[in-house]
């Protein structure tokens, strides 16, 4: 099967982006999924994509609504929607970072040992 790029990116909606110390997160909708795609603000020669189900950003705005998380918060109730163990906890971070773009989250300042935490907004 060949990659059809006119295809893929067909019916793309841009929501948004995030802003981080080291990267740069756009984010786009297509089907009711989410599309992450990271920039270093560094290195502008290459970039990243990653797909984010609805069903992750659903998992984790009804368990943490109302509370203050990190990754590891998330990661510690060993969900395999996230993936495997390799690959986890970089896309619980992306689902956060999706949160934030729909405004259902708000990075905290001043997280404590360089861990990123999020506010989870509670749903309406």
């Amino acid at each position: 099967m060949r990659f059809d790029p006119g295809c893929f990116f067909k019916g793309i909606e841009y929501l948004g982006e995030f802003v981080s110390m080291r990267q740069i997160y756009y984010v786009y909708k297509k089907n009711n999924d989410f599309m992450l795609v990271t920039l270093s603000r560094n290195r502008l020669d290459s970039f990243n994509v990653n797909f984010i189900p609805k069903r992750c950003i659903e998992y984790v705005s009804t368990n943490f609504s109302n509370r203050v998380v990190d990754r590891k918060t998330i990661e510690e109730k060993q969900t395999s929607m996230f993936g495997n163990s390799r690959e986890r906890s970089f896309k619980i971070l992306n689902a956060l970072y999706v949160l934030c773009v729909l405004g259902m989250a708000k990075k905290v300042e001043g997280s404590e040992f360089g861990a990123m935490k999020f506010m989870i907004m509670k749903k309406v």
